[in-house]
């Protein structure tokens, strides 16, 4: 698979080597061996419209990060008020993944948006 999809899929970037561990060169350029490669994160897609979402739109990716799956997200209020006290359902899923803590938005004005 191209594109860090396989590495994603395999559990994490593959473990250096003397020949391409963190001081070498060519390790630097591709990002290999540096605790913080993340992997290939696909482009963010609209989970929820603002017509659907009285105003509220959500774009949503997932990420691995140290062997661990994070969804990262990114709030638009596209209403004319503000928005606060809402709350998202992860409906049951076929890969057991569940929310490991509440998500907790501040109040989110008109106009503005929010990366989470």
């Amino acid at each position: 698979l191209g594109g860090g999809l396989d590495q994603l899929l395999a559990g994490g970037p593959p473990e250096p080597t003397a020949a391409g561990g963190s001081n070498s060169l060519l390790g630097d350029i591709f990002g290999m061996g540096g605790s913080a490669h993340a992997g290939y994160v696909p482009p963010k897609q609209v989970w929820l419209s603002a017509d659907k979402g009285k105003g509220l739109e959500i774009s949503g990716t997932w990420s691995l990060r140290s062997n661990i799956i994070h969804m990262e997200m990114t709030f638009s209020n596209k209403a004319m008020q503000a928005m606060q006290g809402f709350g998202i359902q992860l409906n049951k899923n076929s890969f057991g993944l569940v929310a490991s803590q509440p998500l907790n938005i501040p109040l989110l004005n008109a106009g503005q948006t929010l990366d989470i």
